[in-house]
């Protein structure tokens, strides 16, 4: 009730919208977000942060395409904004995930170029350096994402990860530790330390 009043006071808070959209997904439904965000959309086309919802609504249920779809018309619309690239880097990481690596790789590396310290695409780009088996590189780009974000979890794997498959054995070491410090509950860096 105190969702939909916020609702009815303001009809442009895109914020209020995207809240009572997230309510819906995680009590109620997906789908009920989903058509809750389909009527927002309808009312506040420019309201990019709905869309941005929507998209990763569709990301947790499986639906790529559907979600690819919501992050394309935020893209077009507004590639430079801050709305513009997180919905490219997802549907880069879509890219990849759906194994399009060519034009995945390209969308994340048009975003490094507007926005060179997008912590995400560094990491993306960081994940397929490994896979390429360019270590310096990885190494890199994760490093340049952990000094925007130093605390980043998926990061300071990653890197203790490069580190440990390029035979970089005490940088490893002491990348999981550093891990550990920030989160001592990660299985993954207590396994692989």
């Amino acid at each position: 009730k105190i969702l939909r009043a916020s609702l009815a006071q303001d009809p442009e808070d895109e914020t209020a919208r995207v809240n009572f959209a997230k309510f819906l997904a995680q009590f109620r439904s997906a789908e009920a977000a989903e058509q809750a965000l389909k009527e927002f959309i309808v009312k506040l086309p420019d309201a990019y942060s709905l869309q941005l919802t929507l998209g990763q609504i569709y990301e947790l249920t499986a639906r790529l395409d559907d979600a690819l779809q919501a992050y394309t018309g935020v893209a077009e619309n507004s590639p430079t904004t801050t709305e513009g690239i997180i919905a490219r880097v997802r549907m880069g990481a879509i890219f990849l995930q759906q194994g399009r690596k060519d034009t995945g790789r390209s969308t994340i590396e048009a975003v490094l170029k507007d926005a060179g310290n997008n912590v995400e695409a560094l990491l993306l780009r960081a994940n397929w350096r490994v896979e390429d088996r360019k270590f310096d590189e990885a190494i890199a780009d994760t490093r340049a994402a952990l000094s925007s974000e130093p605390n980043n979890r998926q990061g300071m794997l990653l890197l203790a990860r490069i580190y440990a498959i390029s035979n970089q054995t005490p940088l490893a070491k002491d990348a999981y530790r550093a891990l550990l410090k920030v989160d001592s509950t990660n299985g993954d860096a207590s396994r692989e330390l």
